[in-house]
């Protein structure tokens, strides 16, 4: 049985609706809000991290004139605040983390830091993927990082603080969304013996019930490209992969050919071919959640390889919706990670929070390396040379005074690596006022293709987003 929830209102301004007018089954009014045209299926893929300059740079050095998700948009980019606010005056504007903007996005309300889809109170807010199930579609979440990080959580989750990683798999298997994939097995195996890197304290082993429930699990990307999942069935799939916490960066495939983690791409492609059977239509929210965490690591070429990758996805959402003229797809970040700044004067429609700083950009540097800052310093702390890792996946000579600043930095030797190859691309991280490598105030771009498309024009508040989702979905906010 579905679950419902009320919704408090606080600080949100509401439009107030004069008259209710149904034009051939389009529009429907449930309470008091701006309302709309329903769309059958909407695609929400959001780049966690993702500001304009994340894009700007990946565009650059892959040489082409946009990628896929500036395509797609032919009105061009708008751009949406991300900003959370402060539990006890719920005024004061905070730099968010995901869960509040994450909330923001799912909900159409601001809240707190660390907040999981709750009010200040710690009341739960109705999600749009709740909603999308109430309205009778099928509804699924992909990651490529745990599925009880904040992102995916939002939309399933309410908590008053994110990091309940047993509580949120918990939550997870027990929603009702058809498809659940990304990291994080561990939270659903209890420990033991013979339970693959279990976690759980309480016993329980979650992947056993949700196959008892009628669910399909699979682990590697063999078993998810040959998953028959049959929704008239009542069949729905979970798919687990990689570590604890998150899949292989994009960037270090190349290093490992044994690795049998799923990509994005795989991951989108599998959750549109099972969705896709609901005649109702679907909800689908995809996450390249990687891209926050090489923005928090400094890792330019990692930034340029995720950003890559998470856009591969969205071509395979574009060309979906292409094909089927009934599905909105909307691309967008939950804030912007890392203050990036990148040497270009070529930014198209730059937002007042970017400002480029020179034309030096390294491309070439960039694109010749072959591994993550994370994958290097992993090789370095399992006693490989340090001048001699660096070179081998980078083609950079450290000087031996580069290479003393590295061994002196003892944890924070990653980021010393980081540092110096974003000076050698002329990459420069952190606005004036913020720490490098953390979320910014920047504002976040929003491209949108397909029906409802132009309604994200005018957007400039990720609670504004938010509603458009809701009407979308189901023809109302509220």
């Amino acid at each position: 049985m579905k679950k419902q929830f009320w919704k408090i209102s606080r600080t949100i301004v509401c439009l107030t609706v004069v008259g209710v007018f149904f034009v051939a089954g389009l529009f429907s009014v449930s309470g008091s809000g701006p309302t709309g045209p329903k769309v059958k299926n909407v695609i929400l893929l959001i780049g966690d991290g993702m500001g304009p300059a994340h894009v700007e740079l990946t565009r650059l050095c892959l040489g082409g004139p946009e990628l896929t998700m500036e395509e797609m948009d032919e009105t061009g980019p708008s751009y949406m605040t991300t900003y959370c606010l402060d539990r006890e005056t719920e005024t004061i504007h905070e730099i968010t983390d995901s869960a509040a903007a994450g909330s923001a996005i799912a909900t159409g309300y601001k809240t707190y830091y660390h907040a999981v889809s709750v009010d200040f109170d710690g009341n739960p807010l109705e999600t749009v993927l709740e909603r999308a199930e109430d309205v009778g579609k099928a509804t699924g979440l992909v990651t490529d990082v745990y599925i009880q990080d904040a992102t995916p959580s939002v939309f399933v989750v309410h908590a008053e603080s994110r990091g309940d990683d047993m509580g949120f798999s918990v939550a997870m298997v027990e929603s009702d969304a058809e498809v659940l994939m990304g990291a994080g097995r561990g939270f659903f195996l209890p420990k033991g013996k013979g339970s693959k890197g279990g976690q759980r304290t309480d016993g329980r082993n979650l992947i056993e019930e949700w196959e008892y429930s009628g669910g399909t699990y699979v682990d590697s990307a063999n078993e998810l490209e040959n998953a028959e999942i049959n929704l008239a069935d009542g069949d729905k799939l979970l798919g687990l992969f990689g570590g604890l916490y998150n899949m292989e960066y994009d960037l270090d495939r190349q290093n490992d050919k044994t690795i049998e983690v799923p990509t994005l791409v795989e991951m989108t492609e599998k959750a549109l071919e099972i969705l896709s059977q609901d005649p109702d239509g679907f909800f689908l929210m995809v996450e390249g959640g990687s891209l926050d965490w090489v923005s928090h690591d400094r890792d330019v070429a990692g930034v340029v390889t995720e950003t890559a990758t998470f856009d591969d996805a969205v071509q395979v959402a574009l060309d979906f919706a292409a094909e089927d003229g009934e599905t909105l797809v909307v691309v967008t970040a939950d804030h912007e990670c890392g203050g990036l700044q990148m040497t270009s004067d070529s930014v198209r429609d730059e937002p007042p929070t970017f400002v480029p700083i020179s034309e030096d950009l390294n491309v070439d540097f960039i694109m010749d390396i072959t591994a993550t800052t994370a994958y290097m310093w992993g090789e370095i702390i399992a006693g490989e040379d340090i001048e001699n890792t660096v070179k081998e996946y980078t083609g950079y000579d450290l000087s031996p005074a580069e290479v003393n600043l590295i061994s002196d930095a003892d944890n924070a030797g990653q980021l010393i690596i980081s540092d110096i190859l974003s000076a050698e691309a002329d990459v420069v991280w952190g606005y004036e006022g913020t720490d490098e490598g953390d979320h910014s105030f920047a504002a976040v771009p929003i491209y949108a293709y397909g029906p409802n498309a132009e309604r994200f024009d005018d957007v400039t508040d990720n609670t504004e987003f938010s509603q458009e989702l809701f009407i979308a979905v189901s023809g109302y906010w509220q």
